[in-house]
Order: structure tokens, then C-alpha cells, then sequence
């Protein structure tokens, strides 16, 4: 066998290992970033509900600030009676994700990627509003 064949040999070897590896490694760095997005996601709205679920414990006017980071993809986010349901777009599909609360809740949370700091304050016995922290 001549060098000069067997050099080609190994670059069509090396060529058709790199067709089979690239779209795995593709395949698995795309699944962690989704995974990631969910966890931050998941991660920021459980907290804000703890937070509300605090704050409606204690006596009218007691607030709190929570401090959240929510990933692209965000189609909506609604928020009705003890509920907060968030629609995200996560690899092609549309996933609904819900988080409840102890007490009913008004407000409104940017659908934009972001990290933003929400003001949690008992505004009655029976009510909790979220709000953005207005800038200073």
C-alpha cells in the first residue's frame, strides 16, 4: 500500500466519523440549552410564587421584592385568580407550565427575556399584586 493512499484512506475515515458525531453533538447541545431555558424558567416563577404565597400570610401592605430571570421563548404569561400560566416555546412546540398560589393574585410579567425584579405586595385580605419595581 502506497502512503498516499492510505492518507486518503484515514481523511475519508475521519470525513464519515464527522458525519455521524456532528449531528449527535448538535442533537445534544440543542436538548440542553431547552433543558436550561425550562430550569430557569421553572426555577424563577417557583420562587415567585413562595413569594406570593409569603406575603399573603402577612398583614395588608407587607411586600416583598423577587428578583427573576425568564429565558426567550416566552409566548405569554397570564395571570387569573391563584394561577400564573406561562405558554413558552420550547423546541418547535408550545408548552403550558402553571404555578399556583395560595391567595389570588393581580399583575402583570414582561413576556420579554430578561431579568427583572417584581415587587409582591398584599394589597387586601384577599389579594396579592405583582408588579415591576419602577426604576429610581
Amino acid at each position: 500500500m502506497k502512503r498516499g493512499q492510505a492518507a486518503v484512506e484515514y481523511v475519508i475515515l475521519t470525513g464519515v466519523l464527522l458525519i455521524f458525531l456532528v449531528p449527535i453533538i448538535q442533537s445534544s447541545l440543542v436538548q440542553t440549552s431547552t433543558q436550561l431555558r425550562l430550569s430557569q424558567l421553572d426555577d424563577s416563577f417557583t420562587r415567585l410564587t413562595k413569594s406570593v404565597d409569603a406575603v399573603g400570610a402577612l398583614s395588608i401592605g407587607a411586600q416583598e421584592m423577587v428578583t427573576i430571570t425568564t429565558p426567550s421563548g416566552i409566548e405569554s404569561i397570564a395571570i387569573a385568580g391563584k394561577a400564573i400560566e406561562v405558554q413558552v416555546s420550547m423546541g418547535g412546540s408550545l408548552q403550558d407550565m402553571g404555578y399556583l398560589t395560595s391567595i389570588p393574585l393581580v399583575g402583570n410579567i414582561p413576556t420579554n427575556a430578561g431579568t427583572y425584579h417584581i415587587r409582591v405586595k398584599k394589597e387586601s385580605d384577599q389579594l396579592v399584586n405583582i408588579t415591576l419595581k419602577e426604576s429610581p
